[in-house]
């Protein structure tokens, strides 16, 4: 699986839309995309689905960091 493209921000998609789609990956049924961090993150504090789905999007490394500016 290639590298996540870092200049290409990534739709913002809500908790069970990312867990599904995980599932269905997991099933063989989806290629794995690359999900903005600012949804990924938050998912290590929800249930045990959305963690294992969180777990599983970081060890891939299919996630979109975002730049940030320092202001310069």
């Amino acid at each position: 699986m290639s590298a996540p493209d870092r200049r290409v921000s990534p739709p913002r998609l809500p908790r069970s839309l990312i867990v599904g789609l995980i599932e269905a990956h997991q099933r063989g049924a989806l290629h794995l995309p690359i999900f903005h961090a600012g949804d990924v993150l938050p998912l290590l504090d929800g249930d045990e689905r959305e963690i294992a789905a969180a777990a599983v999007i970081l060890a891939a490394d299919r996630v979109f960091y975002p730049e940030v500016s320092d202001g310069g």
